[in-house]
């Protein structure tokens, strides 16, 4: 079981890693234009989404954006605070959710049009060009696989596995 300073040292640092990562992109390329890392695999693109995960929802104007993903941030942090007692990885997939909400939170109360900055643009074989995104969206997905495989490991109440899921399906043998 982890200590909730563990959390804290996750999530300063997503938080601290994705703010940096953007002025960073957005300082040395242009927007509209494309950087490249790997050849003709991995691009610096800087652009400014007003709209969710893959620019759906566009119209949505940027104080809704702050509602919603406040209201994500605060409940995840609620719902952590309530069940702290986990392991280590569940700790680190809260998080993640919660340190990339933040970042996107930050973009749409702070930059410009309230839009969330993306930088990164990947090509992928037999797909084409995956959307631009940002450190936070790659927190957030990592996060919310990390909590899913958590949430579908749990079992129903009273059985004999660890609520916190860190004990092991097995039953015990010998003395207890």
């Amino acid at each position: 079981m982890a200590r909730p300073w563990t959390f804290l040292l996750i999530l300063a640092a997503g938080v601290v890693a994705d703010l940096w990562t953007k002025d960073a992109a957005f300082e040395a390329v242009p927007l509209g234009t494309r950087h490249e890392v790997i050849a003709d695999q991995v691009y610096i693109a800087p652009t400014r989404n007003p709209g969710a995960m893959w620019s759906n929802f566009q119209d949505v104007p940027a104080w809704l954006w702050v509602v919603i993903r406040g209201s994500i941030a605060l409940g995840l942090l609620i719902y952590y605070i309530r069940n702290c007692r986990v392991a280590v990885w569940v700790h680190l997939a809260f998080a993640f959710v919660l340190a990339g909400a933040v970042g996107n939170l930050h973009d749409n109360m702070f930059a410009e049009q309230g839009e969330v900055r993306d930088f990164i643009l990947v090509y992928v074989p037999m797909y084409g060009w995956w959307p631009t995104f940002n450190i936070a969206d790659s927190m957030i997905c990592v996060g919310a696989i990390l909590l899913l495989w958590h949430f579908l490991r749990l079992e129903s109440p009273g059985s004999k596995r660890s609520k916190a899921g860190d004990g092991d399906a097995s039953p015990k043998v010998g003395p207890a």
